[in-house]
């Protein structure tokens, strides 16, 4: 496999191929790190990229495929982080002046659950000033930009994380979320977000506070481009700790098929308040789309989701696109996306705000 094809695979697939050893942890990262060089200036999804570190974490991962040690279930996968969340040696800032300067000292525990399954950390991501928007710009490093309409915004507050990850400079990330903050960025651009229960994963090195009583509002959570790396990453980071008195030794649990057969879910279909777009509507609009999305993992199929997203990595019709969901196809039509610039300040007052994707 080419290793500018790798970067779209799921990050499963990603941990199957170094494990496998059909690709190498340093081929992985590279790869990733160009396509970081390459889409950053526009899109601003990272605060700090450790472009050094990754490449030595890399080397170590590299060392421990050709030992054949037992390998964890992210070994060689390049994930990011937000940046309220500690990485030791990044900066710990939450996009505010009042804390520039600020470098975390040790790992947050999530972040040191997913060093110890292998995971290599690229970097931190883009926010709000202390997290309290629903995009993510700040006085520190500037706006971030969707990468599928760079005028405009990714979601906040996790918006860096759900760039980077629908931009697939990351295979997998980490966001956090009171009131959206994963799960509204994780809509806006088209990738899978999860609030998790609170105290299922400490929140103990996330600023601010996360933590006890705090979690019932905030949580830590996963952000991916499929459903199977969600359970993937939940997996790895939940358990207790005691620094977070909310995180309880509740196990993970598994629905079985028949549980899941007598399962019901429930879904606003219409809100007046937030109108539902035609796609939104029209992708769960019937009885039988609703009881696909619900059921479809019973009916033989591995994941249902409800549409199909093609990066526009280049601007050429009929071009080669990237299927978010894990699989490559041919991208049919004559859409092309014009090659587009977007300041951190966003586009004047009344200028034309044509759709430019990433080319």
């Amino acid at each position: 496999m080419a290793d500018s094809e790798v970067i779209y695979r799921p990050a499963s697939e990603m941990a199957r191929l170094v494990a496998s050893r059909e690709i190498s942890p340093l081929e992985l990262v590279e790869a990733h790190l160009r396509q970081i060089e390459e889409y950053q200036p526009k899109l601003n999804a990272f605060a700090t990229v450790d472009w050094e570190g990754a490449r030595r974490q890399a080397q170590a991962a590299e060392v421990a495929v050709q030992r054949r040690d037992s390998l964890g279930p992210l070994h060689g996968v390049p994930v990011s982080i937000k940046s309220s969340i500690a990485v030791a040696g990044l900066p710990w800032e939450a996009g505010t002046r009042l804390r520039q300067g600020i470098i975390a000292k040790t790992d947050a525990v999530l972040v040191a659950r997913l060093r110890r399954a292998g995971a290599i950390i690229l970097g931190s991501t883009n926010l709000p000033e202390m997290l309290m928007a629903y995009e993510s710009d700040n006085p520190l490093y500037g706006r971030t930009n969707n990468p599928w309409d760079l005028s405009r915004t990714a979601g906040g507050s996790s918006g860096g994380e759900s760039a980077a990850v629908a931009a697939c400079c990351s295979a997998a990330g980490v966001g956090s979320d009171s009131g959206g903050s994963i799960r509204i960025p994780a809509h806006f651009t088209g990738i899978c977000g999860l609030k998790g229960t609170p105290g299922r994963i400490p929140g103990t090195g996330h600023y601010p506070d996360c933590l006890g009583p705090f979690s019932l509002l905030g949580a830590v959570g996963p952000m991916t481009r499929t459903v199977g790396d969600l359970e993937l990453m939940l997996g790895v980071m939940a358990g207790p700790d005691d620094g977070d008195v909310a995180a309880h030794p509740v196990p993970l649990g598994n629905i079985s098929d028949a549980e899941l057969r007598q399962l019901r879910v429930g879904f606003f279909e219409q809100d007046d308040q937030v109108p539902a777009t035609e796609e939104t509507r029209a992708a769960y609009g019937s009885p039988e789309q609703q009881h696909r999305v619900a059921c479809g993992r019973l009916d033989g199929e591995q994941e249902v989701s409800p549409g199909r997203v093609n990066l526009p990595l280049d601007g050429s019709p009929g071009v080669d696109g990237v299927d978010l969901f894990g699989r490559q196809e041919r991208v049919a039509g004559d859409r092309q996306m014009e090659d587009g610039q977007a300041d951190a300040s966003g586009p004047e007052e009344g200028a034309d705000t044509g759709r430019e994707g990433l080319d």
